[in-house]
């Protein structure tokens, strides 16, 4: 009788020491690393650059394929304010230009002209 105590006795505290799960046994030992000290991970910041193409020729064409208007874009030495725009037929001079001027960050103000 007391061998088959013996053998119960050791398949149970072998069943009870298979019934903890790794997880358990990890999260115990992290949340003893936690409680003496906080390791704080400082994050970088990140730096993002944007490139923006401005158009500096346009070209416009009939149906056909024939040119129809050219418009040439200027700016200015930043390359951020539009300071003329130029429309010019195939065959002919400067049809019509638009001029801007900025003050400060308010709305620029447009002069337009055409050919007369």
């Amino acid at each position: 009788m007391r061998k088959l105590d013996l053998l119960v006795l050791s398949v149970m505290i072998f069943m009870a020491g298979c019934a903890s799960s790794p997880q358990d046994e990890v999260s115990a030992s992290a949340a003893k690393r936690s409680e003496g000290s906080f390791v704080v991970q400082k994050k970088e910041p990140v730096k993002v650059v944007r490139t923006v193409y401005y158009p500096v020729k346009e070209t416009l064409y009939y149906a056909d394929g024939a040119v129809d208007k050219i418009t040439v874009y200027t700016y200015s030495g930043s390359g951020v304010r539009l300071l003329k725009k130029e429309v010019s037929a195939v065959n002919e001079a400067l049809c019509e230009w638009e001029q801007y001027e900025y003050s400060g960050d308010f709305v620029p103000v447009m002069k337009s002209f055409d050919q007369e």
